[in-house]
C-alpha cells in the first residue's frame, strides 16, 4: 500500500512540474536559470506598450512649436519603440501657466516653458535672465546661455532641485524690444503711453520704471490693433510669432533684456523613465531644439527685422540718451536685487561686478 501511494505521489508530483513549465510563469527553469519552453506571448516585447510623451506649446507659428512637431515624429524611432511622442495642437490646451500646471500634474510631459514662468514655481530660480542690461552682446548671451554655460546650468539645477522641474535645453527667444502703433522713437516719446508686457511682475517693474502704463493679461495682437495699448514689449522672435508687423508703426531696439524659453518636464515624468529612455528623450529634444533655435535666431534677428523697414515701419536704433535714461531708471531696481538675501551669497558677488561693468556710465 505504501508503494502504491509513493507511486501516485511521485506521478502527482511529475505531472504538476509538466503543467507549469518547470520553472516560473514565463517558462523559466528553476534551476540554473534554463529555460524549457519560450517566453509566453504575454510577455514578448512586441505587446510592451511604449510610454506615450505629451508635446504641447502654448504658442502657435514659431520656430518651437515647429520643432515640437519634429520631435514627436522622431521619438518612437530614436527611443527603438519605448517611446511615442503625442502631440497637442499648440494653443489648444491653455495658457503658458495652465500648460505648466497639467505638465507638473502628469497630464502634460514636454511642454514649451519660459524662465520668467518658472518665477512663478522656483522663486529666484531664473527671472535674473531677464534683468536689464545683463549682457552687452549677442556673443557675450550665448556663451553664458545659449550654449549650455554656467548661468543655464544654475537655472537647471535649481529649477531640479527646488521645484521639481526637469530642463532640456533653452529655446531661442532673444532680446526685448518695443513696437509702437504710432511712430515713437525713444525715451521721450514713449512716456506715460500704455504697454502690453509679459504678465510677470519683472516687466511690470521694468517699463514702469521706463515711464510707460503697463498691462498684461490681453492678446498683443489684438490690443495693439484696437489701440486698448500703445505698444508691446516683446522679443523680436515674438514679434515674428505674433505677426505685429502687420499692426505697428515703428520699432525701438531697446535690447535691454535677454530672454529665453525652454523644454521643459516635470522630474517626477524624467525620473519614471529607463536610462535608455531618458538618453532617447534627450537625443531628439536637445537635438532637435538647437537645430531648430539657430533657425529661430537667423530668421528673428535677421530676414524678420531686415524687412520691416519695406513694410512702411519705422526701426530705431536705441540712441545714446535712451540708452542712458533707461540704465539711470533701472539702478534701483539692481541695488534691490542684489541686497536679496533670497540669492545666495555667491550668487550676489558675482552679478554686482556684471552690475558694476555693465552700469559704470551711469553710477
Amino acid at each position: 500500500m505504501k508503494k502504491i501511494l509513493a507511486t501516485v505521489l511521485v506521478l502527482t508530483m511529475l505531472f504538476s512540474l509538466a503543467a507549469c513549465g518547470g520553472g516560473d510563469k514565463n517558462g523559466n527553469s528553476n534551476d540554473a536559470g534554463t529555460s524549457t519552453s519560450a517566453p509566453s506571448e504575454a510577455s514578448s516585447s512586441e505587446d510592451v506598450k511604449p510610454v506615450n510623451v505629451v508635446f504641447y506649446s502654448a504658442n502657435t507659428g514659431n520656430a518651437a512649436e515647429k520643432a515640437l512637431k519634429v520631435m514627436v515624429e522622431q521619438l518612437e524611432t530614436t527611443s527603438n519603440g519605448t517611446l511615442k511622442g503625442v502631440l497637442i495642437d499648440a494653443g489648444t490646451a491653455g495658457y503658458q501657466d495652465e500648460a505648466v500646471q497639467a505638465m507638473m500634474a502628469g497630464d502634460m510631459n514636454v511642454i514649451v516653458n519660459t524662465v520668467d514662468m518658472l518665477e512663478n514655481y522656483v522663486p529666484n530660480v531664473g527671472n535674473w535672465m531677464s534683468w536689464p542690461f545683463l549682457f552687452n552682446s549677442d556673443a557675450e548671451a550665448q556663451e553664458v546661455w545659449d550654449k549650455g554655460g554656467w548661468m543655464f546650468q544654475r537655472v537647471q539645477e535649481q529649477a531640479a532641485a527646488e521645484g521639481g522641474i526637469h530642463l532640456f535645453t533653452y529655446i531661442y527667444n532673444g532680446w526685448k524690444n518695443l513696437c509702437f502703433k504710432g511712430d515713437v522713437n525713444g525715451w521721450d516719446a514713449w512716456q506715460g503711453l500704455k504697454c502690453r508686457v509679459p504678465a510677470t511682475d519683472l516687466f511690470h517693474t521694468l517699463c514702469g520704471a521706463y515711464g510707460l502704463q503697463t498691462v498684461s493679461g490681453i492678446d498683443p495682437y489684438t490690443s495693439l490693433q484696437n489701440g486698448t495699448v500703445d505698444s508691446v514689449y516683446f522679443s523680436e522672435e515674438a514679434f515674428q510669432t505674433f505677426k505685429l508687423e502687420e499692426i505697428m508703426k515703428s520699432c525701438v531696439i531697446t535690447h535691454d533684456t535677454y530672454g529665453s524659453n525652454l523644454y521643459t518636464c516635470s522630474e517626477a515624468f524624467w525620473n519614471s523613465l529607463s536610462p535608455e529612455q531618458q538618453e532617447a528623450l534627450n537625443e531628439v529634444v536637445v537635438g532637435i531644439g538647437t537645430e531648430y533655435n539657430d533657425m529661430s535666431r537667423e530668421s528673428a534677428e535677421g530676414e524678420y527685422m531686415d524687412s520691416l523697414p519695406g513694410l512702411g515701419i519705422n526701426v530705431y536704433q536705441m540712441d545714446d540718451y535712451t540708452k542712458q535714461m533707461m540704465k539711470k531708471a533701472t539702478v534701483s531696481f539692481w541695488e534691490q536685487k542684489l541686497q536679496d538675501e533670497a540669492y545666495d551669497q555667491d550668487f550676489r558677488d558675482t552679478f554686482k561686478e556684471v552690475f558694476e561693468k555693465n552700469y559704470a556710465d551711469v553710477i
